[in-house]
């Protein structure tokens, strides 16, 4: 009899080797820059290199750039500030106080000329510290242009009547009427327009 003969147990597969990873994809090839572009990189990079090169600036003097900067031109001096005596014996007189006087107008009658002067005058008292009264003609007007006032207090204003109408209008010679007033009341004027 055949002597029986032992079976060597089973033995485990080795483990199988892992599976190699696939080699990295190569990286897709750079696109061609385009010739305008191609062009400015290398117009950037010589600027560069050029600047690069280049010695720095030298520091600018204070005498040459004062020197450089012309002076401001010298214009007209301004004229000079008028004295306080000037400016009170330029400045207009304040008109007086209280109401304005009254001027009646009197001229020759049948005088197309007197009527004219007239009109004139009223158109100035317009613009003035007076006020017009009315116009009238006359048949005894005098031979001379005269202003009259019926009252002391009325004095000044005939002056300055006077005044303004002798700048354009004639002159005027002041009467006092004060002796024999009339109807007239204060601060009346009367001018008489001369034949």
């Amino acid at each position: 009899e055949l002597p029986q003969t032992r079976r060597a147990p089973p033995t485990a597969a080795p483990p199988a080797a892992p599976a190699a990873a696939p080699p990295p994809c190569p990286p897709p090839p750079a696109a061609p820059a385009p010739d305008g572009w191609a062009d400015a990189e290398r117009t950037i990079q010589s600027l560069t290199q050029q600047h690069a090169a280049a010695p720095p600036p030298a520091p600018r003097s204070p005498e040459r750039t004062a020197a450089a900067v012309p002076p401001p031109a010298a214009g007209p001096s301004p004229p000079p500030a008028p004295a306080p005596a000037d400016l009170a014996a330029n400045a207009p007189m304040p008109p007086p106080s209280g109401p304005r006087p009254r001027v009646f107008l009197h001229y020759p009658a049948g005088s197309a000329g007197g009527l004219q002067a007239a009109t004139d005058i009223a158109q100035r008292l317009l613009f003035s510290d007076f006020a017009y009264a009315d116009t009238r003609s006359t048949t005894s007007a005098p031979a001379d242009s005269v202003i009259r006032y019926f009252y002391p207090e009325d004095a000044p204003a005939a002056s300055r009547l006077a005044a303004l109408l002798g700048d354009g209008s004639g002159t005027f010679r002041i009467e006092d009427d004060t002796a024999h007033p009339g109807r007239q009341t204060p601060g009346m004027l009367d001018v008489w327009i001369g034949r």
